[in-house]
């Protein structure tokens, strides 16, 4: 099928496959060279095209939400959207949002997305304690500031 970002260029032919769950997630990484992780298609370049992209339309579950603390565990699928509809009726509201509601946790994280309050509030990943990440093994690690700041932080330079 074709695929393409926010911009709609480029557009280019992908297989693109749909896991159910995260061990299809992991199968689909072992029998494939290059697969690359897509969302919602609301990122302005190409970053998300790749020949072979697992689609995160079904991983898009809450494990957790603490009211208390705000604190919040939910699958890379889930929207921005979704989980306003959840916390904003208990007083808690998404501390940095981009322009649009509708992208995935899972590309807020790869594309640590600011909003007009980045001056102030910074990026997402400011806001971030963990993320789990699958690894091209179909091993599953959990990543903090801490345990892999490599994978935590972004290096622009």
């Amino acid at each position: 099928m074709k695929i393409y970002g926010w911009g709609r260029y480029p557009a280019i032919d992908a297989t693109v496959l749909l896991p159910q769950t995260l061990t299809d997630c992991a199968n689909y990484l072992k029998s494939n060279k290059i697969v690359l992780p897509r969302g919602m298609r609301r990122s302005y370049g190409d970053s998300a095209n790749s020949p072979t992209v697992i689609q995160s339309t079904y991983l898009d579950h809450f494990i957790e939400f603490d009211e208390t603390t705000g604190i919040l565990a939910c699958e890379a699928g889930v929207s921005i959207r979704e989980i306003l509809q959840l916390i904003v009726p208990k007083g808690w509201f998404v501390p940095v949002t981009p322009g649009s509601s509708f992208v995935t946790i899972g590309g807020a994280i790869a594309s640590d997305v600011h909003g007009k309050n980045h001056h102030l509030s910074g990026t997402f990943s400011e806001h971030l304690l963990s993320f789990d990440l699958m690894l091209g093994s179909g091993e599953i690690i959990s990543v903090t500031k801490d345990n892999y700041p490599d994978l935590f932080y972004r290096d622009w330079e």
